[in-house]
């Protein structure tokens, strides 16, 4: 990645959190550069940062006279208090000492937003799969796309794009909290539910973080070429209504077909924007695209597309050569008539009731660290296609006490004891789903780990 600014100014820049992200941002830095130190609370990875002859500074050790001109931290280190969690040093000492605060993504994008387009992609649920499938059909026509953000390459690692490129970025709210003006060419909000409150405190802050990629405030700021929101939850759905044309904003639904947007209508995905209703494609388009939530995810995808002139037929061969994410609704196997799949990465109870209501006769393996201030209540709503519960890990009483008068249910110490239950009582016809409702944590480094687990004990059956 070029940073012309940064080998035209030279910079100390102090580099908080060395994961992927933060040592992305350390080589590429360091080599436009800018004098750049670093730390991590980690001491495995200060040890790792020190044996590769980058230079650390502890938050404590930060003075004045470091001349330090931006923090950067990792996205989800805090910076700003909240009910559950307090700053980080590193963060409390650049405020003291007037330094700004700053992520990855924001350097790339003041670098390059005014050149090249980005496309930003936000949302509490399926913003990996919307980033993925549009970078996917942007490249399979001949667009020079790059793909990074949350969905796991580091911004600053990704390659620099002639005139022509597009930067198509995942982000999560910690990403755009940090960003100074975070208005792309192509902005997409699919949707909002309750999560990250630990971090956030209410909802009514969550979206407001979350809609800053629209842009159009009132100090004049611009807006994107095409704003995208989803409209199958309230929160997006009544910012939509009294935002949509002081924004120009289009609606998206998975559900319905709404008016001057792209929909559903049966059993079609829809163009309804100039009123006509021009039939895009029947659904699903691939097998892992099943679900209300992808056709909404294949609604923003076809208004990407079609903003930088893919025709839709070109759109639609694109789709079906889609190779899906990991961990999310994957097919890990089919074994004696029934159906195992993987979806790790459901750590919300929105995720996990996309995938309920996307399958019928379910053996349900749920469990992890519950996030509080979410609604266990509503995955009810998918009891009917549930035909037993097989729960695990640190949530899995509460999971229990909460949908046992609708759904049978057992209780298990991990996931390996839940899928041989859920395996033997499994009938032909069937769907084993992993979707665990909470976070990996109790019992796994994170949610890859869960789902790379799963995927190797089903496959050893």
């Amino acid at each position: 990645m070029l940073l012309p600014s940064y080998q035209e100014n030279k910079k100390k820049i102090y580099v908080v959190g060395l994961g992927v992200t933060g040592l992305a941002a350390v080589k590429t830095l360091a080599a436009a550069g800018a004098d750049v130190v670093a730390f991590d609370d980690d001491a495995t990875n200060r040890a790792a940062a020190k044996a590769n002859s980058i230079a650390l500074l502890a938050p404590a050790d930060w003075r004045a006279g470091d001349n330090i001109d931006m923090l950067l931290l990792s996205p989800g280190i805090v910076a700003n208090d909240s009910k559950a969690k307090k700053s980080h040093a590193a963060a409390v000492r650049a405020r003291e000492l007037g330094v700004a605060i700053r992520v990855d993504v924001d350097i790339l994008f003041a670098e390059w937003g005014d050149k090249r387009d980005f496309v930003f992609i936000t949302g509490t649920n399926g913003k990996s799969t919307t980033t993925k499938l549009v970078a996917h059909i942007l490249a399979s026509n001949k667009l020079k796309a790059a793909m990074g953000g949350n969905i796991g390459l580091a911004a600053l690692s990704l390659p620099w794009l002639p005139d022509d490129g597009i930067y198509v970025l995942e982000l999560s709210s910690y990403q755009i909290e940090r960003m100074v003006h975070p208005v792309p060419q192509v902005a997409v909000l699919l949707n909002l539910s309750f999560d990250h409150l630990e971090r956030h405190d209410t909802m009514e802050h969550y979206l407001a973080i979350k809609i800053k990629i629209f842009g159009g405030d009132k100090t004049g700021q611009p807006v994107p070429k095409l704003s995208v929101i989803g409209v199958d939850d309230e929160f997006c759905r009544r910012f939509y209504e009294k935002n949509k044309d002081r924004l120009g904003l289009i609606p998206i639904s998975g559900i319905i077909l709404p008016a001057g947007g792209v929909g559903v209508k049966d059993g079609r995905l829809i163009d309804n924007r100039d009123g006509a209703s021009k039939v895009v494609a029947s659904l699903p388009m691939h097998q892992s695209l099943t679900g209300p939530h992808n056709a909404q995810n294949l609604a923003a995808a076809y208004l990407v597309a079609d903003h930088y002139a893919v025709h839709q037929d070109d759109f639609a061969q694109a789709v079906k050569s889609f190779d899906p994410l990991p961990h999310r609704q994957e097919l890990v196997a089919t074994i004696k008539d029934v159906i195992y799949i993987n979806d790790s990465k459901a750590t919300n109870v929105d995720a996990a009731l996309m995938s309920l209501r996307s399958f019928q006769r379910i053996r349900w393996l749920a469990g992890g660290e519950l996030k509080s201030g979410d609604r266990f209540s509503q995955l009810l709503l998918a009891a009917d296609n549930v035909a037993k519960g097989y729960f695990f890990g640190a949530g899995a009483k509460t999971l229990q006490q909460v949908v046992m008068k609708k759904i049978d249910s057992s209780v298990f110490d991990n996931l390996a004891a839940a899928l041989a239950a859920a395996h033997r009582d499994a009938k032909k016809g069937e769907v084993v789903l992993l979707s665990p409702v909470g976070a990996s944590f109790d019992q796994y480094k994170n949610f890859e780990e869960r789902g790379r687990d799963f995927k190797t004990r089903v496959l050893a059956l």
